[in-house]
């Protein structure tokens, strides 16, 4: 079996901390949407988006790089964890110093704008201690690091949802967001110390592996920046051409969409492990492996495409109620980017295992680009639909249609290509019968 039970129990932890935020996360912030409205709730979700897009430098391209260390490096990892943490923290810190510039910009938001942003903003200072899910990640024991955000979420969506109740303001939610990042920190910190051993807890900085980390990473994270510039670029230029209803509606089909996502990261994050101990010892093995996990993800992606489709009209009414109605449509087109997020997520590792990362910024770079255009295009004459279609085009651009220019990426949109004929491979198949007694 390859040891792949130990993957397994690994995806279905990752799996269950982002089935219950989906679950769980997802009903609070319908609840909350519906008692704010869409002005809030925009004001809510572009606050959001700008912690999103202004983390990037904290992210700093080291999340599968780092992992992929601790997994080969069975020496020094002390010093990767203690590097890892300060580069990352000089990272969100100049995020936050960045996003209150931004924030506080004179004639650029209200004040009630401004107060949630610098609220929220906190959370960056929080963020260097998740460099704990890499550990967790490379040693297969990702059930800690669900754990801990697993607690976070049930404690926070209950302080949510007391907040709107008693009609208490947006920056009340705002605040909740940014106890939720630093109590699933805490636990990480906790199981960590459980865990470990003593010496595995005595990190230090090393210059040498910074330069090496940031040379590698430095890759990594412009595509990053540019991934993180179609993902949330949208909702920060529909507020600014058609204001905080607008974001609030599209965020609604934006948030459902999305939610979906963890799917994909989940399961590619917990084989990525082993795949790389494949590439070295099963080659062959190593490229089945990875087209399965192709064929799987993109099929779900589309079943799931559909389903949503067929169920986005009633189910927006339903839950979000008349003032969201408009999401519906967005979501309808919105949702079926997943297709590509879902094989991103795998081609996002696989560059990583084959040193190919310099591919992750020109196809990031490429998806930005056309984001850009299109929104600058569709949004003032669609608004919301038109930044949907942009995001779904955007994404085909970057995460499929991109690979097949390059020569050393066209093996991956080769099987990108595949993939998406899954289904229709799979059933086409002849059952094989069993042999005839002589």
């Amino acid at each position: 079996m390859e040891n792949w039970a130990r993957h397994i129990k690994n995806a279905l932890w990752l799996l269950s901390d982002r089935g219950l935020a989906l679950v769980l996360g997802f009903f609070v912030s319908a609840y909350v949407a519906r008692v704010y409205g869409p002005e809030m709730f925009g004001i809510y979700s572009y606050g959001l988006a700008l912690v999103y897009l202004f983390a990037v430098p904290g992210h700093a391209g080291l999340n599968a790089l780092v992992v992929k260390r601790l997994v080969e490096n069975e020496t020094d990892k002390s010093a990767i964890m203690g590097t890892s943490l300060a580069i990352k923290g000089l990272g969100f810190i100049t995020g936050l110093l960045l996003l209150l510039g931004f924030a506080f910009y004179p004639g650029l938001h209200t004040s009630t704008e401004r107060t949630l942003l610098a609220i929220m903003c906190v959370s960056l200072l929080i963020q260097p201690g998740y460099v704990l899910d890499f550990w967790f990640q490379a040693h297969y024991e990702a059930r800690y690091q669900a754990l801990s955000k697993q607690i976070a979420l049930v404690l926070v969506s209950g302080m949510k949802v007391g907040a709107a109740a008693m009609g208490a303001s947006i920056l009340w939610i705002a605040g909740a967001t940014v106890m939720q990042a630093l109590i699933a920190v805490v636990f990480l910190v906790l199981f960590y110390r459980g865990t470990a051993t003593a010496d595995r807890q005595r990190w230090r900085f090393d210059g040498n592996e910074a330069i090496s980390l940031l040379r590698q990473g430095g890759v990594v994270f412009l595509g990053t920046f540019f991934a993180a510039i179609y993902l949330k670029l949208d909702q920060i230029m529909l507020k600014m051409v058609k204001g905080d209803a607008e974001v609030g509606v599209y965020a609604v089909a934006a948030t459902i969409s999305e939610a979906f996502y963890f799917i994909p990261v989940a399961i590619t994050t917990a084989v990525f492990p082993r795949l790389i101990e494949l590439r070295s010892e099963n080659p062959n093995t190593y490229q089945h492996r990875t087209q399965q996990l192709l064929d799987g993800l993109a099929s779900l992606a589309l079943v799931l495409a559909i389903l949503v489709t067929l169920l986005a009209t009633p189910f927006i009414s339903i839950v979000f109620g008349a003032q969201y109605s408009g999401a519906a449509l967005i979501l309808s087109i919105h949702i079926w980017a997943a297709v590509f997020i879902f094989m991103r997520a795998v081609f996002s590792k696989w560059i990583v295992a084959e040193g190919l990362i310099w591919f992750s910024v020109i196809t990031q770079g490429a998806g930005a680009l056309v984001n850009v255009a299109l929104n600058a295009a569709l949004i003032p004459s669609m608004g919301a639909l038109g930044a949907a279609l942009a995001t779904l085009l955007s994404y085909a651009a970057a995460s499929y249609f991109a690979l097949a220019f390059f020569v050393k990426t066209r093996s991956m949109f080769v099987m990108m290509t595949l993939a998406l004929l899954a289904p229709f491979r799979y059933l086409s198949r002849k059952p094989k019968l069993p042999p005839k007694r002589s």
